[in-house]
């Protein structure tokens, strides 16, 4: 059961991690 939770933990940290660069490199877009 752990180990899918820490698959599952692990999985929404690259998503977020993913969309906050995403969002960064827009504004820089946006910005320019």
């Amino acid at each position: 059961m752990k180990v899918i939770l820490d698959h599952l933990v692990t999985n929404h940290y690259w998503i977020l991690l993913s969309t906050f660069y995403v969002f960064i490199i827009y504004c820089l877009v946006c910005v320019e």
